[in-house]
């Protein structure tokens, strides 16, 4: 039933405190997976936003392009939409599917032992728990910095496009 090895001896320790230390663990599992929706729905509302201006951007500059015919602009459209298409790409990529591990636990796992002491049982669960609970925070902690890879990419769209109009623009008063 247990995943780790532990050292723990489980036997000296009263049912109350294994079931407090059970209780605390699951609540810790919940509280992860609330933050990890919530982490979700930000991702995937930035990721929204983000292809969004992509495609403002790019079809802003290909109108002035048409109309006027500055290719300055353009490319600097461009270079902003690939910026933010790279952005809205790391936020889809934090929000995709992961493994997660739940609070609770299916209760035929707990069938072969029934007759076992249940503070053991309990103390052998929270082990679990505690497995459970550093899977999820390296998941949290890696789909975190995908979010912050597309913000950073994000925030530097506009850098990106006003350096590429001007570099652009320095081929047309200097040629080379």
């Amino acid at each position: 039933m247990t995943e780790i090895e532990s050292d723990i001896d489980w036997s000296n320790i009263s049912d109350e405190t294994c079931r407090e230390i059970q209780r605390q663990g699951e609540v810790f599992l919940q509280a992860q997976l609330q933050t990890s929706i919530a982490a979700d729905q930000r991702a995937m509302t930035s990721a929204s936003i983000f292809i969004g201006f992509a495609g403002v951007i790019l079809a802003a500059g290909f109108a002035h392009w048409s109309q006027h015919e500055v290719v300055e602009i353009l490319v600097s459209a461009s270079f902003g939409s690939v910026f933010f298409l790279l952005a809205s790409a790391c936020g889809f990529y934090a929000a995709r599917p992961v493994d997660f591990f739940y609070p609770g636990e299916h209760p035929e796992i707990w069938w072969a032992v029934r007759n076992a002491p249940i503070a053991e049982l309990i103390g052998g669960e929270t082990e679990n728990q505690q497995s459970s609970i550093s899977k999820n925070e390296a998941m949290i902690s890696a789909n975190h910095l995908w979010l912050k890879r597309g913000m950073i990419l994000a925030l530097l769209a506009p850098v990106a496009a006003s350096v590429s109009f001007f570099l652009f623009s320095l081929g047309e008063v200097c040629p080379a």
